[in-house]
């Protein structure tokens, strides 16, 4: 489980590294990897979700949203950005 969870960070190090520099592909590859490993995380459904928005990928944009709130129904950030 020590080398999922070391795993799991370091995708995450890398993506917010992204997004930082604004290589937001790269940024939703690593998101596509955190969530291979731990699939029921809205935060990262979240954040893959903003990174979809910049790309202007808007379908799979609400589909990404729309996970973070199956998952976490109380996640105002992503109900706001899925209607905005």
């Amino acid at each position: 489980m020590q080398k999922v969870k070391i795993k799991y960070d370091q995708f995450i190090i890398k993506k917010n590294l992204n997004i930082i520099q604004k290589q937001h592909q790269e940024a939703i590859k690593c998101y596509d990897e955190a969530l291979k490993i731990n699939p029921n995380c809205s935060e990262t459904c979240y954040n893959k979700g903003n990174a979809l928005l910049q790309k202007r990928f808007n379908h799979r944009r609400l589909r990404i949203y729309n996970k973070a709130i199956e998952i976490n129904q109380k996640y105002s950030e992503a109900y706001y950005n899925k209607d905005n």
